[in-house]
């Protein structure tokens, strides 16, 4: 990242690959306009993260719960 190359596997890189991409376009202002803020990248993947953990943890509940009702 330093040297300027955004890795493109994982959230973070998409994110910041498709702002830089929002930014540098000279040809359509109204394009510049959805780039979104450094805290607005940090607040998307603050959001995914949450979410991610969320969805799992009320999956092993429900696996809790299905567990022990059927314990056979």
């Amino acid at each position: 990242m330093e040297a300027g190359e955004v890795s493109k596997d994982d959230l973070l890189g998409i994110l910041m690959d498709s702002n830089f991409k929002a930014t540098s376009s000279d040809e359509n202002p109204k394009k510049q306009q959805l780039a979104m803020s450094f805290q607005h990248l940090i607040y998307e993947c603050k959001l995914f993260d949450f979410a991610g953990q969320e969805t799992t943890s009320v999956l092993l509940v429900w696996t809790m719960i299905l567990l022990s009702k059927h314990q056979d």
